[in-house]
């Protein structure tokens, strides 16, 4: 399975009406930022080395997340680990989503700054998507925030206390735990997102 950057994927050419933003944040370990709206363009099956997290805004989107095929349309919010292989294509009208391709040593820097957040093993992703519009709406200002502030402040609160509020709605009891030999050390992801987590 092809491992590529998110600029290596949208590196093509776009039909009338389609348009897709990429660019770089350096000060958070080169996070990648996709801002994009695609009518006939398709994913082939691929994978990332980084997180993938991110919103549709408005249309609707199907693809397969790790062989199980789904659509997500306004409020799916995208939650896809290292490695985890994943397609797309739009349906009938197409659809626009904003998305952040995290590293692992990113996430892991922000969830050490959160409330018993310390926690040692390996975390990653149980469930690959979700449907809430608080959670999109807020990805989506954050993702907003990055791509027109001059501000490293505002950009800071964006996008660290966007993933602090992901952990303080989505908590809802212990973590679960599963074993991978494959997952990268997040030591303290886990209490982002305690219900869509699992720890090694």
């Amino acid at each position: 399975m092809e491992m590529i950057s998110q600029q290596d994927a949208t590196n093509m050419e776009l039909e009338q009406g389609e348009r897709a933003k990429f660019w770089r944040e350096e000060t958070y370990d080169s996070l990648e930022c996709l801002k994009a709206t695609f009518l006939r363009h398709e994913f082939s099956p691929h994978t990332h080395d980084t997180f993938v997290i991110g919103a549709v805004v408005s249309g609707y989107q199907r693809h397969k997340l790790k062989g199980a095929e789904s659509v997500g349309g306004p409020g799916s919010v995208f939650m896809l680990n290292p490695e985890d292989v994943h397609d797309g294509r739009p349906m009938e009208q197409g659809y626009s989503y904003r998305m952040f391709y995290p590293s692992v040593r990113l996430m892991d820097e922000i969830a050490a700054e959160l409330p018993r957040a310390r926690q040692s093993g390996s975390l990653f992703f149980r469930e690959l998507m979700c449907s809430d519009k608080n959670i999109a709406a807020g990805l989506i200002a954050a993702h907003d925030v990055l791509e027109n502030s001059k501000d490293p402040l505002e950009k800071d609160e964006a996008l660290f206390a966007r993933l602090a509020r992901l952990w303080s709605d989505m908590v809802a009891g212990p973590p679960v735990f599963w074993k991978s030999a494959n997952q990268k050390p997040l030591s303290g992801f886990a209490n982002i997102c305690m219900p869509i987590l699992v720890r090694n």
